[in-house]
């Protein structure tokens, strides 16, 4: 046995999982926090932005270490008033926060049974006023206003004086908003807590379109999907998209896309020691905490490996597969390449199972999430059998729809995904999609460029394509006519999976039915035009008959279920 070979039986031995530990959405949603919107210290610091003025009677700022010792004041100053005078702050804007108050820290010594001070809060008219103290205080005392914009303080009868050293307005707001279902940005109904604003981070766990200009910290997208409409914008720090299985997010842009700090992918993987079919829409120059090991390396820790496929190796060897060594790897450029399909695997002793792949603001352009482009090279030597083979990554952060394809005429009208132990051939005429993040197989015939744009018609259950892990990775072979189903007269195929029977290129709408050995009618079913799916009956392991009906034909397939 060579080295390589060990090294890749050491790896397909190595089994594991390690849980993704993070604080769920439902507890972030119910976090509130409060920000000062303004705020008078009467220090004459520079954070002291909410004016004021003396609108009545005397006040002045004074030193409080002048007056007879008062305890609890807040710094060595506070403004002063008399009897029958007014202060009055400048209203604020309370419009892009849930709730707001405000915070006052006053003394005053009431000497007479009138003497009263009073606050106006403008929450209904101008002129009410609501005492906010009736007797002296020992000390300076707290008092909250709130829901309101602004506030006076009045003071009528006064024997002594009143002070006030701190006036603080608070902002409060939810720092996390969920989105869940259906429907657009501007719709309340969908989010947790309001739409998104721009002192906000979004959650989105469901299919949001950006209808209108939006602003946020962050978005997040898990198990959703997020879509930015013609002519609008979405403006954040940082956008991350979470995978945890195969395409369980996705982000396309028709409109604008404004990042000021990064773009993530967190991709979480099922188990270690395992190949998983990956790719990325973006050049990655570093992965946050693990480091890329190769067969020539030993130790033990957060480390991945990757392996490429090369389509001249395989067209002169009938091997493709290439474990990428970290002296492949020129200084400067990128450890993982766009749109390239790639094999990854995650160390035993990795402390996790999620990666976070990072690309900078300044490394996108505003093409991403509207297109990208596969670069086929097809060998001219070799058997046909070997011939033409390259591993393609999704271009698209979003599903890859096979029928959306450009440049398409140099393939064999396939693609090729690993599903239920050998490598599936799939229409490119077909209603399937790639999932975003995963790799895939095609032949070419000639050299080629592929165009993908992303398309915003949802994909059908079962038809959103994701190959499986593999423990030792196998070269694609070209699918025999028998195995397909594929009549001479005719393009139907007729495909038995792992847990059901796929059908393409029914050219019009028809009726399935499974039947027992002995002809026992056990299920029937309408089946659609074009692509579609067909669970196996529940019920016994046996052989099963699969009738299928369209149109004056019909096609009859034996099928084994375990």
């Amino acid at each position: 046995m060579n080295y390589k070979h060990a090294f890749m039986l050491l790896l397909a031995s190595l089994l594991g999982h390690s849980p993704l530990m993070a604080q769920s959405w439902s507890d972030l949603v119910n976090n509130n926090k409060q920000n000062i919107i303004v705020r008078q210290t009467f220090q004459n610091e520079v954070t002291d932005n909410w004016n004021y003025t003396i609108a009545k009677g005397e006040g002045e700022v004074i030193d409080t270490n002048t007056l007879p010792s008062i305890e609890g004041n807040h710094g060595k100053k506070a403004i002063k008033l008399l009897a029958n005078s007014e202060l009055k702050f400048d209203h604020f804007d309370r419009t892009p926060f849930d709730s707001t108050f405000i915070h006052v820290h006053t003394y005053a010594q009431l000497k007479q049974r009138e003497d009263t001070v009073f606050v106006r809060m403008y929450k209904t008219t101008e002129n009410e006023l609501v005492a906010l103290l009736k007797v002296s205080t020992s000390k300076f005392w707290g008092t909250n206003i709130s829901q309101a914009p602004g506030f006076d303080i009045v003071t009528h009868k006064l024997q002594n004086y009143f002070l006030m050293d701190t006036a603080l307005a608070y902002g409060c707001n939810r720092l996390y908003t969920l989105f869940t279902g259906k429907g657009n940005w501007s719709d309340a109904t969908h989010w947790s807590h309001k739409a998104a604003r721009r002192n906000q981070k979004a959650l989105i766990s469901g299919a949001l379109t950006v209808d209108q200009d939006a602003h946020c910290v962050s978005a997040e997208v898990d198990n959703g999907s997020l879509q930015i409409a013609k002519g609008k914008s979405l403006r954040c720090n940082t956008l991350t998209l979470h995978d945890k299985s195969g395409g369980s997010s996705s982000f396309i842009n028709e409109g604008t896309l404004d990042l000021t700090q990064q773009l993530v992918v967190e991709k979480t993987f099922e188990q270690k020691g395992k190949w998983y079919f990956f790719s990325l829409p973006f050049d990655v120059y570093d992965v946050e905490g693990f480091t890329l090991k190769d067969d020539t390396e030993k130790g033990a820790g957060n480390y991945f490996y990757l392996q490429t496929y090369d389509s001249q190796q395989r067209a002169t060897s009938g091997k493709g597969w290439k474990v990428v060594k970290t002296t492949d790897i020129p200084e400067g450029q990128p450890l993982i390449r766009k749109h390239q399909g790639y094999l990854i695997a995650l160390d035993n002793s990795a402390s996790k199972t999620t990666l976070r792949f990072i690309a900078t603001a300044a490394m996108l352009n505003e093409e991403f999430g509207r297109g990208g482009t596969l670069t086929i090279q097809a060998s001219n030597s070799g058997s046909d059998a070997n011939k033409g083979w390259t591993l393609c990554g999704n271009p698209l952060p979003s599903p890859l729809h096979l029928s959306e394809i450009e440049g398409k005429e140099a393939l064999d009208g396939y693609v090729y995904v690993y599903n239920a132990g050998r490598y599936q051939a799939y229409s490119l005429n077909s209603n399937y999609a790639i999932a975003p993040y995963s790799a895939f197989f095609v032949k070419a015939n000639e050299d080629a460029t592929l165009a993908a744009a992303p398309h915003t018609k949802e994909v059908a259950t079962g038809q959103l394509l994701s190959s499986e892990a593999v423990v030792l990775p196998s070269d694609p072979q070209l699918l025999p006519t028998s195995n397909a189903q594929v009549s001479a007269a005719e393009s139907v195929q007729i495909l038995p999976e792992k847990n059901a029977v796929r059908i393409e290129q029914l050219p019009e709408a028809g009726t399935a039915q499974w039947l027992r050995a002995n002809g026992q009618i056990v299920q029937t079913v309408s089946v659609a035009a074009g692509s579609s799916v067909l669970p196996y009956p529940t019920g016994s392991a046996g052989i099963y008959l699969l009738r299928l009906s369209y149109g004056e034909k019909s096609r009859v397939v034996k099928c084994r279920i375990y």
